[in-house]
């Protein structure tokens, strides 16, 4: 019993009821006082810091030192003022407790929030980003179950803590006639905090569920998850911008602006609708619409990295090239995660339409160092170093998209194109034949085997294969129209007679010019 008193914290958790008798005239020591603000004090900082998402600002080691810097003073002040308020709320009812006495109640009744550290020191190891909003980013369904029993372990602390302080609070205003009422209230509370732990926890598998969706591109899911939560209600906004937001990205823009405009006519100003308007709009090419969409969602939430990312599309769309890379960079300003990494990408293409050519390689490689295995960034450095005769660096890039994509027809057709026009005859030849022997029912083979017949000036071989590349598809031939090596047989008869074909196949007549002619012979998959 004495060491039980001496030591009286196991004591308070198990049997409150006989601590607070034997605790009737006695007070709690500074070191009890300091242990105790600590636990009050840190924990309720940390909670503070993940519902802010200070970790956005501040790194998780000075979020950490901070809680426990400050924690003993916020625990102090907390246990000051909540005996205060206990024993004057007390009095209102005609307790008879002292504030001393309450400042027992209070400061034992914190103990639950000890058990509370060892927990925040798991969740932080397990989840580094808890403080942030990237939090549920990358958080799979099996982590969001930890994440939510270490929750639900909190929540039985809280209990607990209400539980001690309830005991304290009648025995010693010895509210006997009351205590039933009180006892009755804690109850409702506790139940409450677990409605409110089952609520959050099927929100947070949601979120997770539907961030994985987004990892994946599994906009079926996202379609499908929507639906579910609109049958049971038809104005759930999130469900709503949710499923605008799969079918933009499915291609069904028409149908996706419908739902934005039905969350805008609910709530005019919701800010993940109008970003969700300007990205449809941008990609439907109505760009002015577009341009006041993003504009006004900017008004809404003036520091959202995605709009601006949206913005600096809708400038590129509208070829106010300068107005786009002040956009990006304010995106970039904001801070980029692997989400909005493609504010480069979009530097990196207008700098490519400005001929600013190193400054395109440069975003783009840093794009790539976010997504790296983004294949139209690829494709953008090879045309840049192809641009820049840069032969070697622009194969290098040709063969990163056949790492990731070996069966991309147009990159294999590319890469011997690079062979040939740098009259690496034989390299070219020996990927135009591989081609022919993989997709024999493709026009590429064909046609950059006619080429380097052309370019050895043997007419028939030529002309055979290009007879070929005709019939299977008349706007790949096209190209020879102005493919610099067929200069040598282009005013051949033979080359006439299938230009004719050409022109015949197509509905056109030679004066009609280059009306519908394709004039590159490869083109981004």
């Amino acid at each position: 019993m004495e060491n039980e008193t001496k030591s009286p914290g196991l004591s308070f958790l198990s049997q409150p009821v006989r601590m607070f008798e034997e605790w009737q005239e006695k007070r709690l020591s500074w070191q009890q006082l300091l242990l105790l603000s600590l636990g009050l004090g840190s924990t309720n900082l940390l909670n503070r810091f993940y519902t802010v998402e200070m970790g956005e600002h501040f790194s998780i080691i000075v979020l950490i030192v901070l809680a426990i810097l400050l924690g003993p003073l916020a625990g102090f002040v907390g246990i000051k003022v909540g005996a205060f308020f206990a024993e004057k709320i007390g009095r209102l009812f005609k307790g008879k407790a002292t504030y001393r006495q309450m400042e027992n109640v209070v400061g034992w009744s914190v103990l639950p929030h000890l058990l509370l550290i060892p927990l925040w020191i798991m969740e932080i190891i397990l989840f580094p980003d808890i403080f942030t909003a990237e939090l549920f980013a990358s958080m799979t369904e099996q982590e969001a179950f930890l994440f939510n029993l270490l929750l639900f372990f909190e929540v039985i602390a809280y209990g607990w803590s209400m539980l001690i302080f309830v005991i304290g609070f009648c025995n010693y205003h010895q509210f006997k006639k009351m205590k039933p009422v009180v006892y009755i209230v804690h109850t409702l509370v506790f139940l409450f905090l677990l409605f409110s732990w089952g609520a959050g926890g099927l929100q947070i598998y949601d979120t997770v569920q539907y961030n994985n969706a987004l990892e994946e591109e599994d906009y079926e899911t996202i379609l499908t998850n929507a639906e579910k939560d609109l049958e049971e209600e038809p104005t759930d906004l999130v469900a709503l911008n949710n499923k605008a937001y799969a079918l933009i990205n499915e291609g069904n823009y028409e149908e996706g602006l419908e739902l934005v405009n039905q969350v805008l006519e609910i709530e005019p100003e919701n800010d993940i609708a109008l970003n969700n308007k300007g990205w449809a709009l941008n990609l439907l090419e109505r760009n002015e619409e577009a341009l006041e969409a993003i504009l006004k969602a900017l008004e809404v939430a003036p520091n959202d990295t995605y709009e601006y990312v949206n913005l600096g599309n809708i400038y590129y769309g509208l070829e106010e090239y300068q107005s786009g890379i002040e956009a990006f960079n304010m995106a970039i300003d904001l801070g980029i995660t692997e989400d909005t990494a493609s504010a480069y990408y979009g530097l990196g293409l207008i700098h490519y339409e400005l001929s600013d050519y190193d400054q395109s390689i440069e975003n783009m490689e840093t794009y790539l160092s976010y997504v790296p295995d983004d294949i139209d960034a690829y494709w953008v450095l090879a045309n840049t170093y192809d641009i820049l005769s840069d032969q070697t660096k622009a194969i290098e890039m040709v063969d990163e998209i056949l790492l990731r994509d070996p069966m991309n027809v147009p990159v294999q057709t590319y890469r011997a194109d690079l062979h040939l026009y740098y009259e690496q005859v034989e390299e070219a030849e020996a990927i135009y034949q591989e081609i022919l022997a993989n997709y024999p029912d493709y026009p590429d083979g064909y046609y950059g085997i006619a080429a380097i017949a052309a370019y050895k000036q043997n007419m028939s071989e030529a002309i055979s294969n290009l007879e070929i590349v005709l019939q299977y598809d008349p706007y790949y031939f096209a190209n020879a129209l102005h493919d610099a090596f067929f200069d040598t047989i282009r005013n051949t008869s033979e080359f006439k007679e299938l230009e004719a074909r050409y022109y015949e196949m197509d509905g056109l007549s030679e004066d009609d010019g280059d009306s519908g002619f394709r004039e590159e012979t490869i083109q981004y998959d």
